[in-house]
């Protein structure tokens, strides 16, 4: 990745010469937006062969009053110091770090532009299980307002993983989900809360057994009440516990 100090191409041609390339591709990061709600966000370009009197530029996205619809824009918005990034998407350091500095969103939305438009194939290693995965299969996920109206996604991971670690219970992925006694997938916060339902489900089913013996024999019974880590109910009658459920 190179953060541009001097003239817009010139540090990039001399990369380019010292490693001997004559032809290469730069994803361009700067800083575009400038509308209402949005002092300035991350918009991307594409140069191919880049020189200073001549470039193919592409536009990937570009938003608001400072977004870059061509060359000569880029280049103003370059003069303006406005935060420029370029990765050379023939080099494995630079797409990783681009990876690694971007948001997944955006990470999608270039990838997308790459593969589906240009028909270059790269490929990003899922964060979860490092196989390399095209745009297509990039599951967006952590969403948050951004600010505005809009959303914008804090990772991404790939469809194997998110189907391995999809929720049954929430519908949700979950990291933490996995194969449970009951033979559902189910993450640990959908588990605990299914554990605890199906515990009192089954208390107050040996609360109703005890109270449907107890009326038939006519005994009146008090409210149950909490006692020593169980519930208890006392025969009104007498005073006396008539029953426990889960007392030490």
């Amino acid at each position: 990745m190179i953060k541009h100090k001097n003239t817009l191409f010139a540090r990039i041609q001399n990369e380019q010469k010292e490693n001997g390339t004559k032809e290469s591709r730069y994803i361009v990061q700067y800083k575009g937006g400038g509308y209402d709600g949005c002092f300035w966000e991350w918009n991307y370009s594409l140069i191919s062969n880049p020189k200073i009197y001549g470039c193919e530029f592409l536009d990937i996205a570009s938003s608001g009053r400072m977004g870059a619809k061509s060359l000569d824009s880029l280049i103003t918005r370059y003069n303006e110091d406005a935060g420029f990034y370029f990765y050379d998407i023939t080099s494995e350091e630079d797409i990783n770090e681009f990876l690694n500095e971007c948001n997944s969103s955006h990470i999608k939305n270039v990838f997308q532009f790459l593969n589906d438009d240009l028909g270059i194939k790269l490929f990003a290693p899922c964060p979860i299980c490092k196989n390399k995965t095209s745009s297509k299969n990039m599951i967006l996920g952590e969403f948050s307002g951004n600010g505005g109206i809009s959303v914008i996604s804090h990772s991404w991971h790939c469809k194997k993983c998110d189907s391995a670690n999809h929720c049954e219970s929430c519908n949700k992925f979950n990291l933490t989900t996995q194969l449970r006694e009951d033979g559902q997938y189910y993450c640990d916060a959908c588990h605990e809360q299914i554990k605890e339902d199906n515990e009192e489900e089954i208390l107050e089913n040996k609360k109703s057994e005890i109270e449907n013996k107890a009326w038939q024999k006519g005994i009146p019974l008090s409210q149950w009440y909490d006692y020593f880590g169980g519930v208890a109910v006392q025969n009104i009658n007498t005073g006396v516990i008539y029953a426990t459920i889960g007392a030490n």
